[in-house]
């Protein structure tokens, strides 16, 4: 049996008759950390106009059932001629456990709040679940 508590899947196992207990995906534990810190970082240190120093969030896996090594989102200012200069992006990357394939991908573009809420959504954690299975 499977159930999703708070973006996370759980797997349900019987334990010989005891209590049920669940089992919980790795990654999607790690991903959700990196969605919490994310939130709470981009709220303190991005501001709303202007370039800014990147705000980077990773997973370092150390678990030998999936073919990945790191999952990184990074939120950034997008440089560009337009007259607007409050424009950000949040890129999501995965590296497969060999170090040899990385994979990226915009997620979003837009301002501050756009971001952010965009984080906050469970689309987010979606897009990089299917980003960190795609790496193969």
């Amino acid at each position: 049996m499977l159930k999703v508590r708070n973006n996370i899947l759980l797997k349900k196992s019987n334990m010989n008759n005891k209590k049920s207990s669940f089992e919980v995906n790795p990654l999607d534990v790690n991903i959700a950390k990196i969605q919490y810190s994310l939130i709470n970082r981009l709220e303190r240190e991005m501001p709303e106009n202007g370039d800014f120093a990147p705000v980077v969030e990773r997973y370092q896996s150390k678990d030998p059932t999936l073919d990945l090594s790191t999952v990184k989102v990074a939120c950034r200012h997008v440089k560009s001629s337009e007259k607007s200069n409050n424009q950000r992006c949040i890129e999501a990357s995965c590296k497969n456990k060999a170090e040899t394939h990385e994979i990226s991908k915009i997620l979003a573009v837009g301002t501050k709040k756009q971001i952010i809420d965009y984080v906050k959504d469970t689309q987010f954690f979606e897009k990089c679940k299917e980003l960190a299975k795609s790496d193969k």
